[in-house]
């Protein structure tokens, strides 16, 4: 690893080293692509051409990384906010540890993610406009942890919040991966649902692996656990693998339907004739057709 602390750009393992960033920084390195590009920070200007060489070179189909290290957080509040010339590549930056990964996403990223809370609205039967009305869609915007500050693929949060529950944080949390051997969706949905001391009461993230034609949805959430250490802890709930063949049909669904708890998208018992969030195999298999012109 390189001592100087200039902005040039080494491609390598940064993802698959450890013992350098500390436990939490190293933890959410490994979990990156391999070939992630990383960067000592020496300037903003140096930041932005460093970006540029690699969104060039960038595969369309596959989500790019790119990791700045030594970063303040001055810097990264004036490049990575609303207005900053970041804004856009999703940022995660780790306070104590002056990290930030950029995420260019691909139009398969995009097209999960907006395909899905189609799927989602869809889902909500009957009762689909009012309930939709009562949701607002947060999407990306980021939220401040305690030591990290993290944009969502897609969000959402209720227009009336129980009393007492701020709006920081949204209910629901969408993650989405579609670059080979990262596993940062899981990592960021554990983080979305234990950082925010349950107001993210959801997170779904969605695995696209282009060579088995597959998509895994996983469901997490927050689980009792009888330990001295926690009450609580984030843990995957339901997996869904959807595998789809080259011409489309005898698509496989294993563990469907995905059921999505009523009050942990809209953080409030149900009444009436409303209950679960019920996703089924017909609404997931056309789901899976949809992406699959991304494969």
């Amino acid at each position: 690893m390189p001592t100087s602390s200039e902005s040039s750009g080494v491609t390598g393992k940064l993802a698959g080293k450890s013992g350098h960033w500390g436990s939490r920084g190293d933890e959410i390195l490994r979990a990156l692509p391999r070939d992630t590009p990383w960067y000592y920070y020496s300037s903003i200007s140096k930041m932005e051409k460093a970006v540029t060489n690699v969104e060039r070179g960038k595969d369309r189909f596959n989500d790019q990384f790119v990791v700045f290290l030594e970063i303040p957080q001055h810097v990264v509040n004036q490049s990575a906010s609303e207005s900053g010339p970041f804004c856009k590549l999703r940022p995660d930056y780790l306070t104590k540890e002056k990290i930030l990964i950029l995420k260019m996403v691909s139009r398969p990223h995009e097209m999960i993610c907006g395909e899905f809370l189609l799927v989602l609205f869809n889902s909500f039967g009957s009762l689909g406009h009012a309930l939709r009305r009562e949701l607002a869609i947060v999407g990306t915007a980021q939220v401040q942890g305690r030591d990290r500050a993290k944009s969502p693929d897609g969000s959402l949060i209720p227009l009336v919040l129980p009393p007492g529950r701020s709006d920081q944080w949204p209910a629901f949390v969408l993650e989405i991966g579609v670059s080979e051997g990262a596993a940062k969706p899981q990592r960021d949905a554990i983080w979305w649902l234990q950082e925010s001391q349950g107001d993210v009461l959801l997170a779904v993230t969605i695995k696209l692996n282009r060579r088995k034609r597959s998509l895994t949805i996983t469901k997490w959430e927050m689980v009792d656990k009888s330990t001295r250490r926690r009450n609580q802890r984030a843990e995957a709930t339901q997996i869904i693998t959807i595998v789809v063949p080259q011409d489309k049909e005898n698509i496989s669904i294993r563990n469907a339907p995905l059921v999505l708890p009523f009050r942990s998208i809209f953080a409030r018992d149900p009444v009436g004739d409303e209950g679960d969030v019920i996703i089924d195999s017909a609404a997931l298999e056309d789901f899976a057709k949809r992406v699959a012109t991304q494969f």
